[in-house]
């Protein structure tokens, strides 16, 4: 999503935003965010984890093509409201899989790796973003693939299964 950040005063001059209003919408952005951290985070207390993750992640890109429609000031709600919070779901909810998943006990190194993964995707992301625009002189196929990458997560999720709890050769748990 760092692409999406990146990118989005950029993307929102294009279409006609003033630079000024432009960023204030990445103000809103991650002040909705902060709605979804804590909304998700106390939903996530109560109800299925996986399941309000998956929900985050087909939020995310009904935000992304919502974003891709935006012409005029008031096109920006809908992105605000299905795509802050989401983001900010996600925020919140994964770390919180990753324990109630695998436990605390290899919770740093199972994060760490996650991590150390995905700020590949947030250096990559930008530039192919970046790329994408310069060639083809439009964003949309660039908010086509990240909406279709939050799907894919979506779909992934569907197949995930707690470990099982056995003893193998080695007495590891």
């Amino acid at each position: 999503m760092s692409a999406l950040f990146v990118h989005l005063i950029p993307y929102l001059i294009t279409v006609g935003f003033e630079a000024r209003l432009a960023a204030l919408v990445v103000t809103f952005v991650t002040l909705t965010s902060i709605f979804g951290r804590l909304g998700f985070g106390w939903l996530g207390d109560i109800f299925s984890r996986k399941w309000l993750l998956i929900i985050v992640f087909l939020l995310q890109p009904a935000g992304i093509f919502a974003l891709a429609q935006v012409r005029q000031v008031m096109h920006i709600i809908p992105f605000l409201l299905a795509f802050g919070p989401s983001y900010g779901g996600a925020v919140a909810l994964r770390p919180a899989i990753i324990g109630e998943y695998y436990g605390r006990k290899n919770f740093g190194t199972i994060y760490g790796v996650i991590q150390g993964i995905s700020t590949f995707g947030g250096i990559a992301g930008p530039v192919i973003m970046g790329l994408v625009y310069d060639i083809k002189g439009s964003y949309y196929l660039a908010f086509v693939f990240l909406a279709l990458a939050n799907l894919f997560s979506a779909l992934l999720l569907l197949f995930l299964r707690r470990p099982s709890l056995r003893n193998d050769a080695f007495g590891a748990v």
